[in-house]
This record gives structure tokens, C-alpha cells and sequence, in this order.
């Protein structure tokens, strides 16, 4: 009866020391380096940057960095073929091994384009000049009311008195 229990004690014991184990995490690249990093819109740090991460299928990534545009992206992460049932389970939990799965991502972020001072101000000037030289309107327009109220209902003409 001990015998039973030491020789399950010790199976138990290798089989745990044996037990796999799959580290998933994507390594994020930019170019210039040092954007700030969000993924499902949750910061995880300035490029570049691991973000370990456990189950496959799609992740939004924001890139930002001052002097460049934002860049959203939605990156799909596809499982490979150790990540597939019964396999899975042989890879994560039997496999003596550390199995690693890191995807390289790299963004290549734009630069801001400024605007010429000088063009914006004379497109201004031709927006004021072109609102000054609009008719004057045809349509009475009623004044804005508070959706609160109650419309404001017309007074009754006055009848002519014979």
C-alpha cells in the first residue's frame, strides 16, 4: 500500500517537472523608436515593447508619438498548428519543453505634415470674403427652441370687424 502511494507520489511529481509550456507575446517595432504603445487601448509601454499575451485572434494597436500621425491598426494573430486541439493540449501541458510563440511586428509611423502659414490665411480670406458676398436669405428660419418645451404655437390671426 506505501509502495502504491510513493510510486504515485513520484509520477506526479515528474510529470509536473516534465509539464510544457507556451509563452505567446508579440514584440512591437517602430520606426523612429519610442512611440507610446497602446493595445485594446490599454498602454503597455514606449517601443520597443513585449507584450505577452494568451489567447490568438485580433488586437488593436494604437501607435502615437508627437511630430507623427496616429496610427491605429488591427493586427490579426493567427494560432499555429501546435495550437490546435489535441495538440494543444500535448504542447502546453506533456511537452517537456518551452515552446516559444513571439511575433515581430514593425510600423513604419508618418510624419505630420505642417501647413504653409501663408496659404491657410489666404484660404481664410477667401472663405470671409465669400461669406460676405452671400444673399441675404429667402427662407424665414423659426429660432431655436429647448427640446424641453412645448412648441410655441401661432397666435390666431385677427378677425376683420364689420
Amino acid at each position: 500500500m506505501l509502495n502504491r502511494r510513493v510510486i504515485g507520489l513520484a509520477s506526479a511529481l515528474v510529470l509536473t517537472m516534465l509539464s510544457g509550456c507556451v509563452e505567446r507575446r508579440f514584440v512591437i517595432e517602430t520606426t523612429p523608436p519610442g512611440s507610446k504603445v497602446y493595445v485594446n487601448n490599454r498602454p503597455v509601454g514606449f517601443s520597443p515593447v513585449d507584450v505577452p499575451y494568451t489567447y490568438y485572434g485580433k488586437y488593436a494597436i494604437t501607435l502615437e508619438r508627437d511630430g507623427y500621425q496616429t496610427q491605429l491598426v488591427e493586427e490579426k494573430i493567427s494560432a499555429p498548428w501546435y495550437a490546435y486541439p489535441p495538440i494543444d493540449f500535448i504542447a502546453e501541458h506533456i511537452y517537456p519543453f518551452k515552446v516559444s510563440d513571439i511575433r515581430r511586428l514593425h510600423y513604419d509611423l508618418t510624419p505630420t505634415v505642417r501647413p504653409n502659414i501663408d496659404e491657410l490665411r489666404y484660404q481664410a480670406e477667401e472663405l470671409r470674403e465669400r461669406g460676405r458676398n452671400l444673399p441675404e436669405p429667402t427662407i424665414q428660419v423659426e429660432p431655436a427652441r429647448n427640446r424641453n418645451q412645448p412648441p410655441v404655437q401661432p397666435l390666431p390671426q385677427p378677425q376683420p370687424q364689420p
